[in-house]
């Protein structure tokens, strides 16, 4: 477990970095824009001034002018208002996931990341194995085995866990670690608005890197980081953040925010200083895909003029909201009060008018509304043919949403068809029901044929629709 810290020290670290997005009125957002002209096609390995000058990244420690460190063709720090005291580039040693067979057969270990490479083992359907890298596509997982031997399983093959999503890109033939990156970085005594960093990735492969002793990784999108004296806040703008490793791991979505302290413990009060203001992003050219709003107004507790103030925002930031209540008002987030603010008092940026209408009425669509017992369970083997998890789940009960996925990745990378398949209600009392379905699944894959034979299902009703409850026992 993290230690715990006192409130007094938290709140300590959140007023400073409060404090510090409170003087962006009166201050300049430093020299940002000639910063990401000049910088725009400055050298991987470099770190890049706004005068468009680079030198080598060992050469630019303690800088405190903004600076652009390009760590490599998909990764990208932007320094604002901190300075880099340290950086590592090396050799980082995954600690591997564990990974399960979800074809439910043994599978080919190939030599390379494609079914184009020799085949150099098996992984066995009730095996369990140990992944430390993936291809640069995400599609292959590479395992070392009890001899020696490194090899490739198809990722679709393997039972879905989000850890796998962290593990380190590495290339083909390769049996060691990937090249990683380390920044030690502090608040820098300078005129900008706001002290941190901007992370910018691309590609569909998280990059990840280790800020202060503690891991970050982004797919496709940015992030932002208030650095200060304690520790810093992480605040995910576009594409998919995580978080640290293991069980202190934390997946973000845009809009979300994070605190980590320096000495590994965790915040016993999490309370944020504003996202970054508009102005500061469109000079970086981040477009959020989450609608932040800016202005110095007040947040009510409930989107009416007369109710209770919750707080006063602050409009040296940026703050994110989740829907609007369809007649002139933003709702924020709950990591900032969770009020509602008046639209016409706030500027706005990001996909703000895609935002749902809190007071519309809800829309009821109910997936397999009106259908038999046994219409159900042949829509849920025909989805199961296409690998359709999100149609799967909709068809199935509440305690059978999981298995509903693996079921679904289990044929993912393989030709599926029904081979005289015919359901029927074999039974049925109040809510709930037993379909047979006779016939045979026949899978497809890399020339290798197998049946798997159907059987007996468990339905019950739930919100008015039947639904897939698993095997019947």
């Amino acid at each position: 477990m993290l230690k715990r810290f006192s409130i007094l020290r938290w709140l300590t670290y959140a007023l400073l970095a409060t404090l510090a997005i409170s003087t962006a009125v009166a201050q300049e957002t430093c020299d940002v824009p000639l910063l990401i002209s000049a910088c725009s096609e400055s050298a991987i390995g470099t770190a890049c001034l706004a005068d468009g000058t680079s030198v080598p990244l060992e050469e630019a420690l303690n800088a405190t002018e903004p600076q652009v460190l390009r760590l490599s063709d998909t990764l990208t720090v932007t320094l604002i208002g901190a300075r880099m005291t340290a950086f590592e580039q090396g050799e980082i040693a995954s600690t591997g996931v564990e990974i399960g067979n979800a074809a439910g057969y043994n599978v080919n270990l190939r030599s390379g990341p494609g079914s184009n490479f020799d085949q150099v083992g098996i992984f066995r359907f009730d095996d369990r194995l140990t992944a430390d890298g993936q291809s640069a596509e995400g599609a292959w997982l590479r395992v070392q085995l009890e001899d020696g031997t490194v090899a490739w399983v198809a990722k679709s093959l393997v039972i879905v866990d989000p850890a796998l999503d962290t593990l380190p890109v590495v290339e083909q033939g390769a049996t060691g670690g990937v090249v990683g990156y380390g920044l030690t970085l502090e608040p820098a005594e300078t005129a900008c608005a706001q002290t941190g960093a901007v992370i910018t990735t691309n590609g569909d492969v998280p990059q990840r890197l280790t800020v202060n002793g503690f891991e970050l990784a982004n797919t496709n999108g940015a992030l932002y980081l208030s650095v200060g004296p304690l520790g810093f806040t992480t605040y995910a703008l576009a594409g998919e953040t995580a978080v640290g490793t293991g069980e202190n791991r934390q997946v973000l979505n845009p809009g979300d925010v994070v605190a980590r302290v320096n000495d590994g413990s965790d915040p016993a009060s999490e309370i944020f200083a504003p996202f970054p203001a508009h102005s500061l992003l469109d000079n970086l050219r981040i477009a959020p895909s989450v609608c932040l709003i800016n202005g110095s107004v007040a947040a009510f507790a409930e989107p009416d003029i007369n109710a209770t103030v919750d707080t006063n925002l602050n409009g040296g930031g940026s703050y994110p909201v989740i829907e609007t209540s369809g007649d002139g008002w933003y709702h924020l987030t709950e990591a900032f009060g969770g009020g509602w603010v008046e639209a016409d008092a706030v500027t706005t940026l990001g996909p703000c008018a895609d935002l749902p209408d809190a007071s519309a009425a809800p829309v009821v669509s109910v997936i397999g509304g009106g259908m038999t017992p046994d219409q159900v369970m042949y829509e849920y083997l025909l989805a199961r043919l296409v690998a359709d998890g999100g149609r799967m789940q909709a068809l199935s009960c509440a305690s059978w949403d999981s298995q509903a996925l693996l079921q679904s990745q289990s044929f993912r990378a393989m030709r599926a068809e029904l081979l005289n398949v015919a359901c029927y209600t074999a039974s049925q009392s109040g809510a709930n029901a037993t379909v047979q379905c006779d016939g045979q699944i026949q899978t497809e894959y890399n020339g290798e044929f197998r049946q798997w034979e159907l059987g007996a299902y468990a339905m019950s009703q739930e919100n008015g629709a039947w639904r897939v409850c698993g095997e019947a026992r």
